[in-house]
């Protein structure tokens, strides 16, 4: 297996960018890599439009402070900060739910930086939304028809004893 890894030349950086998660190298909380999905997901065209700037700026003001003390810890106590639901905005301003993770990542001259991985689960939040409101209109039925049943039974009762009146009020007896 190791002469096979050997003769095996991976191009991970071919890798990174095929991915279908937004991948973000970070320097003290600045940008210094992006790939394509980072790109897509933010709603940018080119690299130097995201490169430079600090993560922070794309985050939910909210999560500032969160994502500060993660990164310090990826980067000084070489932790991983496991996925976390967030928000970021994108370049129109406009709000998606992510889940982001931080990893610690060490250059090659020794530096440690962290690698962020993005996912985006709005669609997903958007479908959890639309099943518990399924499951809501669901019990609201439930509860109609229960409540439908307990108020027919006993004007089911007084109808056939209205009836039972009306035929013995006809006959002028009751017993």
């Amino acid at each position: 297996m190791e002469i096979i890894m050997k003769n095996m030349n991976f191009d991970f950086q071919q890798i990174i960018e095929g991915s279908l998660n937004a991948n973000i190298i970070l320097d003290d909380r600045i940008i210094v890599y992006a790939n394509k999905a980072s790109k897509l997901l933010l709603g940018y065209n080119e690299n130097d439009e995201i490169l430079g700037k600090r993560f922070d700026q794309f985050l939910h003001p909210e999560f500032h402070s969160i994502c500060k003390e993660r990164l310090r810890r990826v980067t000084e106590n070489m932790e991983i900060a496991p996925l976390m639901e967030q928000k970021m905005f994108q370049k129109d301003g406009s709000e998606i739910d992510v889940e982001i993770m931080a990893i610690p990542y060490k250059h090659s001259n020794n530096k440690m930086m962290s690698q962020i991985v993005v996912r985006d689960i709005t669609e997903k939040k958007h479908a959890q939304h639309l099943i518990m409101q399924t499951e809501k209109l669901s019990l609201i039925g439930e509860l109609a028809a229960g409540i439908v049943h307990d108020i027919r039974n006993p004007i089911t009762a007084i109808k056939g004893f209205l009836q039972l009146l009306k035929a013995e009020i006809a006959n002028n007896t009751y017993n």
